[in-house]
């Protein structure tokens, strides 16, 4: 997420996020076994949403690493209203820190719908 572009938010992450999250992590990972990310999940906390009106989401924890941020996993969706969508699920270290969605297909205004989700690179 580009940070002039971002708006600063303050809230907890929603159930919808966590649904999404929870499913990236045991369906799409793209580093093996991720279940030791799940634990972290309920204390992750948005400071960012981007500016342009996708759901796209920055996170903040408690004693943040400043470790690169890596793809812990990678899959795509489509939205309620037809929206083709790409979703990636970044972490630093071992805390998640960003869930991002990008457009395949039009404007991504919403989070995919839970049964149109597949991981990006099938097992």
């Amino acid at each position: 997420m580009s940070d002039k572009r971002s708006i600063v938010e303050d809230r907890p992450v929603s159930a919808s996020e966590v649904e999404l999250i929870t499913w990236l992590l045991l369906e799409a990972s793209t580093i093996g076994d991720a279940t030791h990310l799940l634990p972290t999940i309920s204390d992750l906390h948005v400071v960012k949403r981007c500016g342009c009106g996708c759901p796209t989401v920055e996170f903040a924890w408690e004693g943040q690493l400043a470790a690169p941020a890596t793809i812990v996993a990678d899959a795509y969706g489509e939205t309620e209203d037809g929206v083709s969508v790409g979703i990636l699920l970044w972490a630093h270290g071992n805390q998640i820190s960003e869930l991002e969605l990008y457009e395949q297909g039009g404007p991504v205004r919403s989070l995919p719908s839970s049964s149109s989700l597949r991981p990006m690179f099938p097992t």
